[in-house]
């Protein structure tokens, strides 16, 4: 379902209200098609939607768990083209136990 909503964030498309989405899903009837606000598109599905936490100066995206361990793991690293950087990319990913990110995961909610 998701897959199926185009985000129209400022585009001038239908709206120009940054909070709303244009509908592209097909299961939904042509009065519901058109244009929704994000908070009721989310709560009709059953969405918890959550206030957005205060920004904290001592936490850049970049911060994030993820980011840390890969800039450790590439670093020193040289890649003659993209397609090693990917390559790289993947088997990291791949060899990443589950337990790294329900650990990143868990870390985000002490941070709410």
């Amino acid at each position: 379902m998701v897959s199926n909503i185009t985000w129209k964030v400022g585009q001038g498309e239908d709206t120009d209200d940054d909070t709303a989405i244009k509908t592209e899903d097909y299961n939904i009837s042509n009065t519901e098609r058109g244009v929704l606000n994000k908070a009721q598109w989310l709560q009709r599905y059953g969405w918890e939607i959550l206030p957005h936490p205060a920004h904290s100066p001592d936490l850049a995206p970049s911060d994030f768990h993820l980011f840390g361990p890969l800039k450790r793991h590439l670093g020193g690293m040289a890649f003659e083209t993209e397609d090693d950087l990917i390559s790289e990319l993947r088997n990291w990913f791949d060899n990443l136990d589950v337990d790294f990110f329900r650990v990143g995961i868990n870390l985000l909610l002490s941070l709410w």
